[in-house]
């Protein structure tokens, strides 16, 4: 539904000469054709400029058999009949047919090679008669044709060596594939978007599996494989009809229950590791729901003190506030090994206690939240201890009585940032980087698009996969949003809005950060019979010309222009054919200062005017688009009511040489938030014999651990990729070559050998010549955006 840049440069990594594939633009397509530009070299990355691809679109944007071809039991061609005595003999008639679409359609590539996939979805259930009909299809067409055609089965590596060795001046490619659209009003750009809990669901499974892998390669043998099926959820949550939204409701939920199950049998490996390598012989849980203040263990008036361990699955140290949920008012008093640390008390909204009834129960629900800071270092964990007989250090006060909301203005503030609000409208009006000395006037606001059923253009309608607006305009949700709290304490201040019974927002600051955090809770209500796409638009006086970025799959940073640089002569959507995909970022800037917003999900977004970037949240409605789910995407929640989505932005404005940096160190904690464990009032024995060494030395902060699993239990063998998480220029200092070495990553384990392998792993890279050795320590160069796969052998 439009190809990425990041997918084309992984793919070269993994090791494929080759991409072919059928859907792109209509328009982009009609022009390639007439310039024999469907085949091309596609170089995907402005960092890794020397990897290119062979990149063919093919004929007529189909990927099955042509017409009249596909011989499979659910298609209506007609078979062969080559016995000349029958009436119905047809061999003539298809082999002249199929020859006229070959040299029909071959004359829109180079090389006098031309492919032609045969089969399509859920073909070659009766295999036998499809092949018998191509093999007529390949001898009848030869004989007729001889010296003018060659047909003969072929594959897409037999096809790339001989087309590329026809022909050697292939267009250039530097752009990805987005948006596509197969029609004037068809716009794919739905999915960006559709099934936002899902595509939550998944982000969060991603990174508590990277916990979980890692964990596990410290784990005793009884836990070993736990990972297995985690690993195969979140894989299957990758194809095209999941990850995406464009599925039937009840494959959604085959999704869902598979990720959980993946997450259950993870939690039960992680939970029993780290409590024995801390020596602690309770029981630990984590609490899936705590975004919505659902957790057993801390709402449960009858645990007087419990534990919690917090895991950090980066390879760099962190400090991060986080809030679980209470049920006292007083809250309670945290430990750890930097001793008594403070403890806000902060009273949930009804919407939180409301969506966490719902989703968790009103006994699992908290009507309090407690929020402490917590250190944990690299590939390590932290142990605090919370007692609910002591008070917290600031019990809840209601703080919003110290506030006059009437005043001009009413002011978040923390060491690094401000942001101000208009007390009458409750519209955010201003921000301030106190540090980078960047300020500027920006609203922020909640808009909806009514869903089209089609109208005297076109019949098609906004759906699952097709975004088609009623017109080319949002209406605002609320023009005053009411302010119903401020809070202020030691760690987190925030303000809270309500703009509909079934639409608020919290705009939050917390100690010390340099971004503020916008968290929505947002159900589409289509009780009036319209559907719609909701979506958070931040208004700015940046003049971005018409350009911004969006990240591709949180790898390179892709530019973006209004109208696509005014390449498409006929804008018939103005606003969906402007709508690109985010995985975790999105920025516009001018010569002075960027706006940087964070995604905690895959979202579709948009530029449409000077210095504005909306964002969309949600979406529902009550037609099918028919491009495959032949349902509405209409998600009507645990309540029936409609899906209520608990959504969060990291909003962050800086001068340009300081907002990259910003920018991935912040990405990389929202992605990989830390894993929360807390202990019930069961025990089990403790594994004396575990142990989780910390790192010796953290990675340099332009240096992910992408991978850290175990490979091959038997010989003792570990997969490891590292990631420099830099582009090309993008840092003065940070986008500089880094270095790290494997053995940090196996503190107190002996390294006997590396391999350096291919991304997939599943071959030897004999390409790159500095082999991390003993003699080196196991050192790792990597330039900017590299990615270096190795198979780590330890001493048993």
């Amino acid at each position: 539904f439009g190809h990425s840049s990041a997918n084309a440069e992984l793919s070269v990594q993994i090791g494929l000469e080759s991409l072919f594939f059928a859907r792109n633009d209509y328009i982009d397509y009609q022009k390639r054709v007439k310039t024999q530009e469907l085949e091309m070299l596609w170089y995907p990355s402005k960092s890794l400029s020397n990897i290119s691809i062979f990149t063919q679109i093919f004929a007529n944007q189909a990927y099955g058999a042509p017409d009249g071809f596909s011989w499979d039991i659910t298609s209506q061609a007609d078979p062969f009949q080559d016995d000349p005595l029958l009436n119905d003999y047809n061999v003539d008639t298809l082999v002249d047919s199929f020859y006229n679409y070959c040299i029909n359609q071959s004359a829109n590539y180079r090389s006098n090679h031309f492919l032609i996939p045969m089969g399509s979805d859920f073909n070659f259930r009766q295999a036998e008669d499809f092949f018998s009909n191509i093999d007529k299809l390949i001898y009848y067409t030869n004989k007729k044709y001889s010296g003018k055609i060659n047909l003969f089965y072929s594959t897409p590596s037999i096809y790339t060596k001989m087309a590329r060795a026809a022909y050697s001046s292939w267009p250039i490619n530097k752009e990805d594939f987005f948006p596509y659209g197969d029609a004037p009003h068809s716009y794919w750009t739905g999915y960006f978007t559709s099934r936002p809990a899902l595509k939550r669901m998944e982000r969060y499974g991603m990174a508590y599996l990277q916990a979980c892998k890692q964990i596990e390669t410290h784990s005793n043998q009884d836990n070993r494989g736990q990972s297995i099926q985690l690993r195969h959820a979140i894989g299957v949550a990758q194809h095209h009809d999941a990850v995406s939204g464009t599925e039937k409701q009840v494959v959604a939920y085959d999704y869902a229950k598979r990720i959980s199950i993946g997450l259950k049998n993870c939690e039960s490996l992680i939970s029993s590791t780290l409590s024995n390598a801390a020596k602690l012989s309770n029981n630990f849980f984590s609490c899936h729901l705590l975004n919505v203040s659902v957790c057993d263990q801390t709402v449960n008036p009858k645990n007087q003190s419990i534990k919690m361990i917090a895991y950090n699955s980066l390879a760099i140290s962190r400090k991060e506030i986080i809030q679980i949920p209470i049920y006292s008012s007083n809250g309670a008093s945290v430990s750890g090994s930097e001793g008594i640390i403070i403890t806000q008390v902060i009273p949930n909204s009804q919407e939180t206690i409301r969506i966490g009834s719902i989703e968790g129960g009103a006994k699992r629900t908290g009507n309090y939240t407690l929020a402490f800071q917590i250190q944990i270092p690299p590939l390590g964990y932290s142990v605090y201890t919370i007692d609910f007989t002591k008070p917290a250090t600031h019990p809840y006060l209601p703080y919003r009585n110290d506030i006059n909301i009437n005043s001009n203005d009413i002011l978040l503030e923390n060491s690094e940032i401000s942001l101000s609000f208009n007390s009458t409208t409750g519209e955010l009006i201003y921000i301030n980087n106190h540090l980078m000395s960047s300020s500027m006037n920006m609203t922020q606001n909640l808009y909806q698009y009514y869903s089209s059923i089609g109208n005297k253009d076109s019949e098609q309608v906004s759906s699952a996969y097709i975004f088609r607006p009623t017109k080319n305009s949002a209406d605002l949700i609320n023009i005053n949003p009411i302010i119903t709290n401020v809070i202020k304490g030691p760690l987190i201040q925030e303000i809270r809005q309500k703009l509909t019974n079934d639409i608020s927002q919290v705009v939050r600051l917390y100690k010390n950060e340099s971004f503020a955090e916008f968290e929505y809770s947002v159900a589409v209500n289509i009780s009036d019979g319209l559907g719609k796409e909701i979506i958070s638009r931040f208004s700015t006086k940046i003049e971005n010309m018409n350009e911004w970025f969006t990240d591709s799959n949180s790898r390179e940073m892709q530019y973006r222009v209004k109208n696509h640089g005014n390449l498409w002569p006929n804008m018939t959507e103005p606003v969906a054919q402007n709508y690109y995909p985010a995985t975790s970022a999105v920025f516009l800037n001018d010569s002075s200062v960027r706006l940087t917003i964070l995604l905690d999900r895959a979202q579709g977004c948009a530029s449409l005017d000077k210095g504005e970037i909306e964002l969309m949240l949600h979406r529902r409605t009550l037609e099918a688009d028919h491009r495959g789910t032949h349902e509405p995407l209409n998600e009507t929640g645990a309540d029936g009511n409609g899906l209520i989505v608990r959504t969060k932005h990291w909003v962050i404005v800086a001068p340009q040489k300081n907002s990259s940096s910003l920018q991935k160190s912040l990405t990389e904690r929202l992605v990989y938030e830390p894993i929360l464990l807390f202990s019930d009032n069961t025990q089990h024995e403790i594994d004396q014999t575990l142990s989780l060494p910390k790192m010796k030395e953290e990675f340099p902060e332009n240096v992910h651990l992408l991978t850290k699993q175990i490979l091959n239990d038997n010989e003792k063998s570990y997969l490891v990729r590292v990631n420099h998480i830099y582009e090309v220029n993008e840092d003065p200092i940070l986008s500089q070559p880094a270095t790290i070495s494997l053995s940090s990553v196996f503190p107190e384990q002996q390294i006997v050998n590396v391999d350096e392998l291919s991304l997939s792993a599943n071959k030897i890279n004999t390409n790159n010549p500095q082999k991390p050795t003993i003699q080196n320590n196991f050192s790792v160069l990597l330039n900017p955006m590299e990615i270096r796969t190795f198979r780590v052998f330890l001493s048993s």
